[in-house]
């Protein structure tokens, strides 16, 4: 088991470097020979650093993981790795820029931005079609996720901790006056309207930070939208601590389960990626 930083470039020239390339099924091995990959060089310019985890075997879906404030994406590996095996899917999970090592100042904008590039890049570099990807969103992760997912026809949409905005999260702690000095941003209760896959929302009960309350109202937005739309709330799981198995991963397998989803997740493609996408872009 491994998980690995990849580079996807923002600039669209360089989304035709899509030779020489690597199968999942040969990331291994090649990269145990560091000095041949380093000798195709890297992708030049601004890029996304990715946390890349591989199915050990061929996989029909690619998951997309937005985090959440607290965490950056070496923070998601347990979280990634968990769902890898349970749903045997590739794991793509995208960092935010003044995240762990990409340089710069998050915005909601510059969020989307990333989000809408590395879509593109599963669906028209790697050729994975959106009925095959899988997004999954956790806080302020669910703004990605849910922009995704209101504008593309993906297989299924995970939301976990979700708020309904940024100025109803604001509401809670400095009260309905003062929100208004909080600039509205990730407006996910809008946005619910428009999705038309599958959705399965989760959020802890014990949450102080985002209430629950919030997920229900996703809930009766998706519900009125005739959504398929499931809401789990584990009555001990809160905003940051919760069971990965108990609390999430064994309710979110159920909910593929009965779907009939499961059987089509093995069915799988090799993901190749371009090889310099592996190496980290040098500093100008």
């Amino acid at each position: 088991k491994f998980g690995q930083l990849i580079y996807i470039p923002r600039d669209y020239r360089e989304w035709v470097l899509t030779q020489p390339c690597v199968s999942s099924a040969r990331l291994a091995d090649l990269l145990a020979h560091k000095k041949e990959v380093e000798a195709l060089g890297a992708c030049t310019g601004k890029c996304i650093p990715c946390l890349y985890l591989p199915c050990s075997e061929p996989a029909a879906k690619i998951l997309l993981y937005f985090h959440g404030n607290a965490e950056d994406v070496n923070l998601t590996l347990e979280l990634m790795y968990t769902l890898q095996e349970e749903l045997r899917v590739h794991v793509i999970a995208m960092e935010y820029e003044g995240y762990g090592v990409y340089e710069g100042s998050a915005t909601a904008e510059s969020i989307l931005r990333d989000c809408e590039l590395l879509f593109y890049y599963v669906t028209d570099v790697i050729k994975c079609p959106p009925s095959d990807v899988i997004v999954f969103g956790r806080s302020i992760g669910s703004g990605p996720a849910s922009h995704l997912g209101s504008r593309y026809h993906i297989h299924s949409l995970i939301l976990m901790s979700a708020f309904t905005s940024l100025r109803a999260v604001a509401r809670g702690f400095v009260g309905p006056l003062l929100q208004y000095t909080v600039a509205e941003r990730f407006v996910n209760k809008s946005l619910m309207k428009d999705v038309r896959c599958p959705v399965f929302l989760v959020h802890g009960k014990k949450d102080r930070l985002v209430s629950f309350k919030q997920a229900e109202e996703l809930h009766r937005e998706l519900k009125e939208a005739k959504a398929d739309v499931v809401l789990h709330i584990p009555e001990e799981m809160d905003h940051n601590s919760f069971d990965f198995k108990v609390d999430f991963v064994s309710p979110l397998v159920e909910f593929y389960k009965r779907r009939g989803f499961m059987d089509e997740m093995g069915e799988g493609r090799e993901v190749a990626l371009p090889i310099k996408v592996f190496n980290k872009p040098a500093k100008k």
